[in-house]
């Protein structure tokens, strides 16, 4: 009886270390493409020619996962495959549930094609879902652009030297000293990008999007449902928009610069030349924070609110709500701040 026992547990164990253990694969080519329904993605810098992609199942129905890598599109691609419709997901919070088509390759998001999978959180109790999920490593070589595509999870890259897509249904998407153009979404979640250099066009809807250490030719985010922060930053040109949250914009360097909020409040510090600079908000203050020696034309307008200029100011109209003039000798800089329900303020700085 004791030696059944034994016999038991070595192969509990011997099973166990067989699902932990990381598959690994190549993918060859300067543009590859990553797609997984629920799990992590760490992408980061490696070496040699080829990425290595390092995939790790877990869960209950871990051995049911398989993995397809092979061209689509005539890119390079990896994609795990649940083979259910129904999948529970370990590191979903409670009562979170998301629904996408997932076409017969195991992709999603290429076509309105593909059965319907759902994704949520349950218990082990929940017999006829599917339980398992999946960790990607990648580790790619320089110039070389990564699309990575989760369905549920965290996506992080580090790094990275080369162009980044990066997209996710819900989960949180982390970017930290990549070389090279990033384009993240996220259709719930945030996302934060760190000490990098390249253009970045983020979107989020719902959740928050912060970049601090950025530089760039443009910078574009969108947000539906969240705040934006940029800190130390420099670009040529900046847009930022948010449907719902405040908009902040500190110790950056932005010539040209356009940020607007239907519901919250604008401010933005910004150093050096200013060429156009506009902020708009539906409902909060309105307040651009300029250099001493700033000159150019100014416009400020409020439904409702005051008006201030801590500049010495050639007015040139004034009404109880609107006030257009000139700051210094002028030139061709211009400055627009609006505020349909708040104050609107330029400061010096």
């Amino acid at each position: 009886m004791k030696t059944f026992q034994f016999g038991s547990a070595l192969i509990a164990v011997l099973a166990a270390s067989s699902v932990a253990n990381a598959q690994r694969y190549e993918l060859t080519g300067n543009h590859v493409a990553l797609y997984n329904l629920a799990g992590n993605i760490r992408i980061e810098a490696g070496s040699g020619s080829v990425t290595v992609v390092e995939v790790t199942k877990g869960g209950r129905d871990a051995e049911r996962l398989t993995v397809r890598s092979s061209a689509l599109d005539g890119v390079p691609t990896l994609r795990v495959i649940y083979p259910s419709d129904e999948i529970v997901a370990s590191q979903l919070e409670r009562g979170s549930n998301t629904n996408l088509r997932v076409d017969e390759e195991g992709t999603f998001g290429r076509s309105r094609d593909g059965r319907r999978v759902n994704i949520r959180s349950g218990d082990r109790a929940d017999r006829d879902a599917l339980h398992a999920q999946a960790d990607l490593v990648v580790r790619v070589p320089a110039n070389v652009r990564v699309d990575a595509h989760l369905a549920v999870g965290k996506i992080t890259a580090t790094n990275v030297n080369g162009e980044l897509e990066l997209e996710t249904s819900a989960g949180d998407i982390t970017v930290s000293g990549s070389r090279g153009k990033v384009n993240a979404e996220s259709a719930s979640g945030d996302i934060s990008v760190t000490n990098v250099e390249g253009d970045l066009e983020l979107e989020s809807a719902s959740g928050g999007i912060t970049v601090d250490g950025a530089r760039s030719t443009s910078i574009h985010i969108e947000v539906a449902s969240g705040s934006i922060r940029v800190a130390n930053a420099q670009a040529t040109d900046v847009e930022l928009e948010t449907a719902s949250g405040d908009i902040r914009v500190t110790r950056t360097r932005a010539p040209t610069l356009k940020a607007e909020s239907a519901s919250g409040s604008v401010r933005a510090e910004l150093d050096g030349e200013i060429r156009s600079v506009e902020l708009e908000t539906a409902s909060g203050t309105a307040e651009a924070v300029l250099s001493a020696g700033f000159a150019g034309e100014v416009e400020m307008e409020t439904a409702s609110g005051s008006i201030d200029v801590d500049f010495p100011l050639n007015v040139t109209t004034q009404r109880r709500n609107h006030l257009r003039g000139t700051v210094g000798s002028g030139g061709s800089a211009r400055v627009s701040l609006s505020s349909a329900s708040g104050d609107v303020r330029l400061l010096r700085r």
